[in-house]
């Protein structure tokens, strides 16, 4: 219970960082990931970050609920997914952020807002 406290408060802090960077840079953020995106070195050097991370959750925290621990989870597998896709598929992952940006921007920084509450509230408050 501990390490699933730790990664909530972790994942909920980070991601109300990173929305409020992206809500109030948002151009900046937005040449930011189409630069990232451009250079295959770089999308190789985040996609080891990202398998390395998401091996360590999945490793670390197997919890498979339909709750918050669950959810902890989930984004392991899916820094793992996401660090094989920017290996060795970077093309891709290069397509699939662009569509992102471009016409979801929008409901990604809300759910990477809602999550951050959420999660923040989870690892902090004890009910």
């Amino acid at each position: 219970m501990e390490l699933s406290l730790f990664l909530a408060k972790l994942f909920g802090i980070y991601f109300l960082i990173v929305g409020a960077l992206w809500l109030f840079r948002k151009d900046m953020y937005t040449e930011i990931v189409y630069e990232l995106f451009s250079s295959k070195a770089l999308l190789a050097i985040t996609g080891f970050i990202s398998l390395v991370m998401g091996l360590a959750i999945a490793i670390g925290h197997p919890i498979f609920t339909f709750d918050w621990r669950g959810l902890i989870t989930f984004f392991g597998y899916l820094g793992i997914l996401k660090g094989i896709i920017r290996i060795g598929f970077p093309d891709l992952s290069r397509r699939i952020v662009t569509k992102l940006v471009k016409n979801y921007s929008g409901i990604l920084l809300a759910l990477v807002f809602i999550l951050g509450l959420f999660l923040t509230y989870k690892g902090f408050v004890r009910i």
